[in-house]
């Protein structure tokens, strides 16, 4: 077995079809769906089968008055659908976008909350939908 190799979030980000995101955080939630059996045959236990796959993912990104994230080219508003889309979870160097990831062919924006510390920065959370295949890092 190989030595244990630990590193920190400090070289993650994400990218939306290869445009960096000025994120603060990213979370991954992949499921699956469940399919329960339960007959005279199974013992008295319930049996469950995973069938399909599905993710929600939130990105947190900083508000930035000079490259909205709301106008072209990244156009973020609740139904778009975004494509390639890496989560970053160490880059190999910085603004490199490479290193190990999540990687997403498609996710489907569901809601864009903003929220602002009247004395801090605006905040603005992408929370997506999963929409066809993705890999794991």
């Amino acid at each position: 077995m190989a030595a244990s190799v630990f590193h920190s979030g400090y070289g993650g980000t994400a990218a939306i079809g290869g445009t960096e995101l000025p994120i603060t955080n990213w979370e991954v939630n992949p499921t699956a769906a469940m399919s329960e059996f339960k007959n005279s045959k199974s013992g008295g236990f319930v049996l469950r089968e995973a069938t399909f796959k599905d993710c929600t993912v939130t990105l947190t990104i900083d508000y930035d008055f000079g490259n909205d994230p709301f106008s072209s080219p990244l156009s973020l508003f609740p139904g778009v659908s975004l494509s390639t889309v890496n989560l970053y979870l160490h880059q190999t160097s910085p603004d490199s976008l490479t290193g190990p990831a999540w990687a997403f062919t498609a996710l489907v924006v569901e809601s864009m909350p903003q929220s602002l510390a009247v004395d801090g920065k605006i905040q603005t959370k992408i929370q997506c939908r999963g929409n066809g295949s993705y890999t794991a890092p």
